[in-house]
């Protein structure tokens, strides 16, 4: 008989109606091999005009093995992105009032729903480890999460107003 291998494979993205200019494709703390999918994380940032400033658009997926490397890595995130407003998002594998969250919420950067419904898993979800981030002069005026298949996660919806810009 045959053998058949499955391997799963993940990765960042990001997707904007705007043109992007490539930044980084960080390795955070920890990270494995490419050819190793548990916990290879990065963080994926690119840059977009917006009026006359330019904004960071960072999309994460951190540790979801080790809350200390996570919160290592939430540090690494941060100073990452504290050359200009960016807005953060994805897959932060921490739960509200965990240390990686509350360093995001204390560098006092970013503005956004820390602590809204469920995202994790897709199918009943009990935790909310999915953000989305902005500058902290924008004001969230709409969050939701949205059911479907497409990931083991939810997918989540932030509106904001824009400030500073």
């Amino acid at each position: 008989g045959s053998t058949v291998s499955i391997r799963v494979a993940g990765g960042n993205g990001i997707l904007s109606r705007w043109p992007l200019a490539a930044i980084g494709n960080i390795d955070l703390p920890e990270r494995k091999p490419f050819y190793v999918t548990r916990n290879n994380r990065r963080l994926l940032i690119c840059s977009v005009e917006m009026g006359d400033a330019g904004v960071l658009l960072a999309s994460m997926h951190a540790d979801s093995f080790d809350l200390q490397n996570n919160a290592r890595q939430a540090k690494l995130i941060i100073d990452s992105l504290r050359v200009q407003p960016a807005i953060c998002a994805g897959d932060f594998n921490a739960r509200p009032g965990t240390e990686s969250i509350e360093l995001f919420k204390r560098s006092g950067n970013f503005a956004g729903e820390w602590d809204g419904p469920p995202t994790f898993p897709a199918e009943a979800p009990d935790r909310t480890i999915d953000f989305i981030l902005a500058p902290n002069d924008w004001k969230l005026i709409e969050h939701q999460v949205i059911a479907g298949d497409a990931s083991d996660h939810r997918a989540v919806l932030s509106v904001f107003e824009i400030g500073g810009l």
